[in-house]
């Protein structure tokens, strides 16, 4: 749960985003922005579901996200984010950049046949991507992704036998238009 991004907006201010439980008990995607000196707490989900992490050795995440980061010069900031508990794949949402609230329905980041796992294996095997840069994708309309298939942490436990290898996959991501709902692969 110790997971933290540090990010800015386009007017360079620090934002700090993090999970913690509301009032409700629920988790809950949090910002925090230095404005005019002081740091001012936004709640940006309003999500139904509690994840209760305990246990000993290594906690498989079921919730993640990235900082918010600009969006092509509109006032708008986007963030990458799995719930497990919503969707068992990778989404994107756009943030106001003024209000850092919603401004849509989040929207699934990666195609369906690029980012599921047959159901019998999505207790066991997860997707990992890395390199999707929004301001290179922005800047020259295209990113080049890595892809690969891993086991799931095992709370640091041996395993009963050694996994297959799995393939390394490089993406290209195209933007076709700066809106947010016009992204694609």
């Amino acid at each position: 749960m110790n997971n933290v991004q540090l990010s800015f907006d386009s007017q360079n201010r620090p934002m700090v985003s993090y999970i913690k439980y509301d009032p409700r008990g629920r988790t809950q995607l949090y910002v925090m922005r230095l404005e005019n000196g002081r740091w001012k707490r936004y709640q940006t989900t309003n999500w139904d579901s509690r994840w209760e992490f305990e246990g000993l050795g290594s906690i498989g995440a079921k919730i993640w996200f990235t900082g918010p980061t600009p969006w092509g010069g509109e006032g708008l900031l986007a963030q990458t984010f799995v719930n497990l508990f919503i969707a068992p794949y990778a989404q994107i949402r756009f943030l106001d950049e003024k209000t850092l609230q919603p401004v849509c329905e989040p929207l699934r980041l990666y195609p369906p046949d690029l980012d599921n796992i047959n159901p019998q294996d999505k207790d066991i095997w997860q997707l990992n991507w890395v390199g999707l840069e929004f301001d290179e994708l922005e800047r020259t309309g295209r990113v080049w992704l890595l892809r690969w298939k891993s086991m799931r942490p095992n709370r640091d436990q041996p395993r009963d036998s050694v996994p297959p290898p799995s393939k390394l996959e490089v993406v290209e991501m195209v933007a076709v238009d700066k809106t947010p709902w016009k992204t694609s692969l």
